[in-house]
């Protein structure tokens, strides 16, 4: 009897140290990943240090035998949970911690108390993650874990191992399911072990580990890997936790961004003989953050363009405005001393400095397209039928037509809106067939995310050479023709379309007219 109940004992003690060796690479696991394991042992809790805010799970509460609104979220609170043999000890826990920058960890057994007046053995462990500029700490997270089974010896050694089995299984779902990959480094050796999530950053089949060496090699980008050396070099001087991040090679070919987190492990004398970490791919969340910026960038360069323009522009037109009224002034004055040749002369100066000015007001008008722009419902029915009244006099005088029925109501910029119909309409009346009164149809179709629109007319057509270029500011085709214009018309149109999330493009042939389309996004808000 006797015999066996030493036997028993040395197999307790034997799984005591397991759990022991166990508990020591739980904890820099929970240490990685504290904010994801919350309420996967006992219960969890987050101290927020400056506001007095000490938040305790409800799950630790209920294991106390408490409802949740019976225990307040305060860091009054918990000390009254604490055996008073044991709540000085676990205070002076908390101090060398926070004394050694985190460098010492924080974990206490205690006995906790039971609202029914027992009493539970309950192991406390934590680490505060953030800290002031002084080095004060602002807050700290961790977990609460019952072993009061242990610490009694009342459940059988088996049971012991298959509930610290189950745990160890609940912390690689919870790595998996993150993407994390968890690896050590064994100092002495240089040899390194990896959980199945590493295998799967680098496309390797699950098999042994390779050796610090060859991963190093064969893995890690060759311009990085100085950077492994130095990243080991400072957690081996420092004995804190530190960042890196660097490129893999995968054995597909891919170069991946891996982020990686790495802590020292020290023994008894203080000296380090392991390393440990997490390894996450941030490829894709680094692509969005250079979209993102090359977005804000392209955008800060066409508001610092559209200033310029309006700037340049605005100061060019005082200068004309001047060049302008001394040629009137010169006819005016001089031209009963002037031949016929002065007078074109004068001629010529006022019709260039009229056409730049034009130019110019035009570029004026180009720059401030989208600065004010509000969203508003639009009838375009309406708006056309404002539209016709405006051109009243141009539709008049080239006996020109507008047709368009039931055209829906949309959201869109409604100045803009209306400078797109207009310079469409315009464009289809000026560029007619010589003895044939113009014809404009308006139709829209209703497209999964946009309204689609056209603008047909019977005019004189577009080379399919020339389609493009008719969208380029300041091009003209037509240098000979006798309609007024700048050749901005269109450009403005472009971009009115661009800003309602859209495209513009034209299908004509010479003599056969032309049919613009341009799409207008149904999601303009969301924009």
């Amino acid at each position: 009897m006797v015999g066996s109940t030493q036997q028993k004992d040395k197999e307790i003690q034997q799984l005591l140290e397991e759990i022991n060796n166990l508990k020591e690479k739980l904890y820099e696991k929970e240490l990685l990943f504290s904010n994801m394991l919350n309420g996967m042992i006992a219960g969890n809790w987050d101290w927020h240090i400056p506001k007095e805010y000490h938040y305790i799970s409800p799950s630790f509460k209920e294991l106390l035998g408490y409802q949740d609104y019976e225990v307040p979220n305060s860091p009054d609170a918990w000390p009254m949970l604490v055996h008073h043999d044991d709540l000085q000890a676990m205070v002076n826990k908390f101090n060398e911690h926070v004394a050694s920058h985190g460098s010492l960890p924080f974990d206490h057994e205690a006995r906790f108390i039971h609202k029914d007046g027992s009493y539970l053995w309950i192991q406390t462990r934590g680490e505060v993650v953030e800290w002031d500029k002084k080095g004060k700490p602002i807050r700290m997270v961790g977990n609460h874990a019952n072993i009061d089974y242990i610490k009694s010896s009342k459940i059988k050694v088996q049971e012991i191992k298959q509930a610290l089995v189950d745990k160890t299984k609940r912390y690689e779902l919870a790595a998996n399911a993150t993407g994390f990959g968890i690896w050590e480094l064994d100092l002495a050796k240089m040899q390194c072990i990896w959980d199945d999530n590493m295998f799967g950053l680098y496309n390797l089949p699950i098999q042994k580990t390779p050796d610090h060496q060859t991963w190093l090699n064969n893995y890690v980008h060759p311009e990085d890997r100085h950077l492994i050396g130095e990243v080991i070099e400072k957690v081996l001087q420092t004995k804190e936790k530190c960042g890196i991040q660097f490129r893999i090679i995968r054995t597909d070919g891919q170069i991946r961004q891996i982020k990686s987190v790495v802590l020292v492990k020290l023994d008894e004398a203080g000296h380090p003989y392991r390393l440990m970490g997490s390894n996450i791919d941030i490829t894709k969340e680094l692509e969005l953050e250079r979209q993102q910026i090359q977005s804000h960038q392209l955008k800060q360069k066409n508001k610092e363009l559209e200033q310029f323009a309006y700037i340049a522009s605005h100061d060019m037109q005082e200068p004309l405005r001047t060049v302008k009224n001394f040629a009137y002034l010169i006819d005016k004055q001089y031209r009963d001393q002037l031949d016929d040749n002065a007078g074109r002369y004068l001629q010529f100066i006022t019709d260039a400095t009229t056409r730049m000015s034009n130019l110019v007001k035009g570029l004026l008008d180009y720059s401030r397209i989208g600065v004010e722009k509000h969203l508003s419902e639009i009838n375009c029915n309406k708006l056309l039928k404002n539209i016709q009244a405006d051109l009243k006099t141009l539709i008049s005088e080239n006996n020109a037509s507008i047709q368009f029925d039931y055209l829906p109501i949309i959201t869109a910029y409604p100045t803009e809106l209306r400078v797109l119909f207009q310079n469409l309409i315009v464009n289809a009346i000026k560029f007619k067939k010589k003895k044939t009164d113009p014809v404009v149809k308006i139709s829209c179709q209703i497209l999964n995310n946009y309204w689609k629109f056209s603008v047909e007319d019977n005019g004189i057509g577009i080379a399919k050479e020339d389609q493009e270029k008719i969208f380029i500011i300041f091009q003209r085709l037509h240098q000979n023709n006798t309609s007024k214009g700048t050749g901005i018309g269109l450009a403005h149109s472009q971009r009115i379309v661009g800003l309602h999330n859209g495209k513009i493009w034209v299908e004509s042939e010479i003599g056969k007219g032309s049919i613009f389309y341009f799409t207008i996004s149904h999601n303009l808000f969301n924009s």
